[in-house]
């Protein structure tokens, strides 16, 4: 075991503010690593954290 700290989908889709719908597509699309406990999936922290500053914009202030 890594140590590595990991979230349920749960608490990744409280995290990004999302359904964890959204959370099991972007399992499958491979934005998030982790690993499975049977039937459940456990997510990275740190995968979670770098899928956010991938995503990370800034707002466009020009009306």
């Amino acid at each position: 075991m890594s140590g590595r700290d990991v979230l349920t989908v749960k608490e990744v889709a409280a995290r990004l503010e999302c359904g964890v719908a959204t959370v099991y597509r972007e399992v499958e699309r491979g934005n998030f690593q982790g690993y499975r406990v049977g039937k459940s999936i456990r997510i990275y922290v740190d995968s979670v954290d770098q899928y956010l500053s991938q995503r990370h914009f800034e707002p466009n202030h020009e009306a």
